[in-house]
């Protein structure tokens, strides 16, 4: 019997839109969508995300190659927990500033619920990541998120050719090529 091969490695990243806007210059953010595009990886947006996307420039075609998800269902206030790890002195005065604090707010929430690792080049989330982490969240740069994949799939591909060659089967033809 031939067994049919799993190419996915069991790990979920969401992207915000800062990282998104950044990807013509960041070669891991393509990399990253590549292999969402492959099945390797889940990739998944927020609605925020994929709202700002649209405020800020023609996003319909970006957020168009994702799954986009919610935070909650009932949504008011941001949580508290989050606002207080990501602006422990509280959101700005300024309201467009506050807006997009709010906006960070709900994205780390709907990455947390989700249970996928926020991918991000904020300077602002990325120094509390620590704190966020206690919360449940991971957060990581492109780089680091990259990294992370690059090493799932080679320990995959590792333990695939062990399985292949016990079984006398041929690998699958995007073995080592991801």
């Amino acid at each position: 019997m031939k067994r049919k091969p799993f190419r996915g490695v069991g790990l979920g990243f969401m992207l915000d839109t800062n990282s998104i806007n950044a990807k013509k210059g960041d070669a891991n953010i393509t990399r990253i969508q590549e292999w969402g595009n492959k099945r390797i990886i889940s990739v998944i947006l927020a609605s925020d995300t994929v709202e700002e996307l649209q405020r800020y420039r023609a996003g319909d075609r970006e957020a168009a190659n994702y799954v986009r998800v919610e935070p909650d269902a009932a949504r008011s206030t941001p949580p508290e927990n989050i606002r207080q790890a990501l602006f422990p002195k509280g959101y700005s005065d300024d309201p467009k500033k506050r807006t997009n604090e709010e906006i960070d707010v709900w994205i780390i929430a709907s990455a947390k619920k989700h249970g996928h690792t926020l991918i991000t080049i904020d300077g602002a989330i990325l120094e509390h990541a620590k704190e966020l982490s206690t919360l449940g969240v991971r957060v990581s740069t492109p780089a680091e998120a990259a990294q992370e994949v690059a090493n799932k799939i080679k320990v995959r591909d590792d333990v695939d050719c062990q399985m292949y060659e016990e079984f006398g089967e041929e690998l699958p033809d995007w073995h080592g090529k991801d």
